[in-house]
């Protein structure tokens, strides 16, 4: 049955896999006209909370400056959109999450990328784009920060009781780190094989040692917190969960 369920989100995400990663927020993705609209749709909706200069409000975070950025970087613009349309404008006594229309968010978040000064261009930006588009940082992509919650795709190796994943792509940014769905893991199985490794921590914590050894030597899914230590990354990882799938030849 995952089989089969993997099979069919494989070819619904299809279009979606195989699209050009190479667009940017640097590239132009919103236009000035759509800026205007936003912050007219922000002062109105959101500075009650965040401030007129985007800079948050007692326990409100900035939506300007590093930490806000360092924050969403090297993710997909949908996972921004994503979070607020689905928990904004945080419900009170004039307010419920997600009662703006698409529309109003889409310019909110151009006016957010604007005032963090991104460039705008002469398209407007459309839901289509959110999951093609890379939220990256003003100088670019840059490798992510330690404690960014993370996705590694790989085969996974038991070596005297030290763990890691081989033949990995990754890492790629999630917000949900605990947990899975099969539209995740049909992702992880769409993945290419990469040439990253990675050491593995809490692993036995994690899972039982049965089924460890059931995952050894396939390709795994592993989401967990990135963590830097003396030049070394390891995942300490929160969720592992198999893909269906051998690992390539010369795995390891």
């Amino acid at each position: 049955m995952l089989k089969a369920a993997l099979a069919v989100l494989l070819v619904l995400l299809a279009p979606q896999l195989l699209a050009d990663n190479s667009v940017t927020i640097l590239d132009g993705v919103f236009s000035k006209a759509q800026v205007q609209r936003g912050k007219s749709a922000y002062t109105r909706n959101c500075s009650g909370c965040h401030s007129g200069n985007l800079q948050g409000e007692g326990i409100e975070p900035p939506l300007i400056g590093e930490l806000f950025i360092d924050a969403w970087r090297e993710d997909k613009l949908f996972s921004l959109y994503d979070f607020m349309q689905t928990r904004m404008p945080k419900e009170g006594r004039n307010s419920i999450p997600g009662s703006l229309a698409p529309q109003q968010y889409l310019d909110i978040l151009s006016y957010m990328l604007d005032s963090n000064g991104f460039p705008a261009g002469t398209q407007e930006l459309t839901q289509e784009q959110l999951a093609v588009t890379q939220f990256v940082g003003t100088g670019g992509p840059t490798p992510l920060p330690p404690g960014a919650m993370v996705r590694w795709v790989g085969c996974l190796q038991v070596n005297d009781k030290n763990y890691q994943i081989t033949q990995a792509s990754g890492p790629t940014r999630v917000r949900v780190i605990d947990e899975t769905d099969s539209r995740e893991v049909a992702q992880s199985h769409a993945a290419a094989a990469g040439t990253g490794a990675i050491a593995l921590t809490n692993v036995q914590q994690l899972q039982p040692a049965d089924q460890i050894k059931m995952l050894t030597g396939k390709r795994v899914q592993a989401k967990g917190v990135l963590n830097l230590d003396n030049g070394r990354s390891s995942l300490q990882v929160l969720s592992l969960v198999g893909t269906q799938q051998e690992c390539s030849a010369g795995a390891g």
